[in-house]
């Protein structure tokens, strides 16, 4: 009986912390990635264009000159900004000027 206490035990500490972990975990973001964006907005010869992650051709460009833009945006846009969602987009074409 004593021997199986000195197994039953320690194996019961063991499914006790995977579960809490298990349970813990999404409360506390524990297994949060940050998702890849789906484009980016970059300059593009002086004018604002999207491209697709893996790409070097642009998927969609505007006729908004990024030379016109503050220089806070156009570093912003050298370095490219992630765009996740349309609706994102949208907004950064409208405040770009767009």
């Amino acid at each position: 009986m004593k021997h199986l206490l000195y197994f039953a035990i320690p194996v019961f500490v063991l499914l006790l912390a995977i579960s809490l972990y298990l349970f813990a975990s999404p409360l506390l973001g524990l297994n949060k990635t940050e998702p890849l964006p789906t484009y980016i907005l970059k300059d593009n010869g002086g004018t604002l264009a999207l491209f697709a992650p893996d790409k070097t051709e642009p998927v969609r460009t505007w006729n908004i000159y990024t030379y016109l833009l503050p220089e806070v945006d156009v570093l912003q846009l050298q370095a490219g900004i992630p765009v996740q969602t349309e609706e994102d987009l949208q907004r950064y074409i409208e405040d770009f000027g767009g």
